[in-house]
C-alpha cells in the first residue's frame, strides 16, 4: 500500500513539473480592464492576451446605418492565429465585447478577423453588434 501511494505522489510530482515548465505560461487570466484605457491600444493589448495572437490591423469606421446615432463607430480587428477552434475564438471575442459594452459605449460593432493558421489561413470572423436583437449583456 505504502508503495501504490509513493507511485501516486511520484507521478502526480512529474505532472506539476511538466505543467510548471512547459504550459504555466500559456494559462493565466486575462483581466481585461488592466490593459490601455484608449480603444485601439486596448483593443490590440486585449486581443493578444490570447496565446499566439497577434493583431495585424484595426480599422475603426463611422457607423453610417439609418437610425444609428451621430459618433457611434465600428471596430474592424485583423488578427493572425496560431491555434483556436471557431468556438474558443467566438468565446474570446463575445469575452471581450461585454468590456466594450460597458467601457466604450460609442462603438456600435466589434468585429475580429482571425487568421487562423491551424485551418490554412482560413478567416475566421467573430462579430457582435450592440443591439437588442443581436447582444444582451
Amino acid at each position: 500500500m505504502k508503495k501504490a501511494i509513493g507511485i501516486v505522489i511520484a507521478v502526480v510530482c512529474v505532472i506539476l513539473c511538466v505543467w510548471f515548465l512547459f504550459f504555466h505560461g500559456r494559462t493565466k487570466t486575462v483581466h481585461l480592464n488592466e490593459g490601455p484605457t484608449e480603444f485601439r491600444e486596448w483593443a490590440e493589448w486585449a486581443v493578444e492576451q490570447l496565446p499566439g495572437a497577434t493583431v495585424t490591423d484595426i480599422k475603426i469606421n463611422l457607423d453610417m446605418a439609418p437610425g444609428v446615432p451621430n459618433g457611434m463607430y465600428i471596430a474592424l480587428i485583423y488578427a493572425d492565429c496560431e491555434r483556436g477552434s471557431r468556438q474558443a475564438l467566438t468565446d474570446y471575442a463575445n469575452s471581450l465585447f461585454r468590456y466594450v459594452y460597458k467601457t466604450f459605449p460609442e462603438y456600435q460593432e466589434f468585429v475580429i478577423f482571425w487568421k487562423a493558421k491551424q485551418y490554412n489561413g482560413a478567416t475566421i470572423k467573430t462579430y457582435n453588434e450592440r443591439s437588442e436583437t443581436v447582444y444582451k449583456p
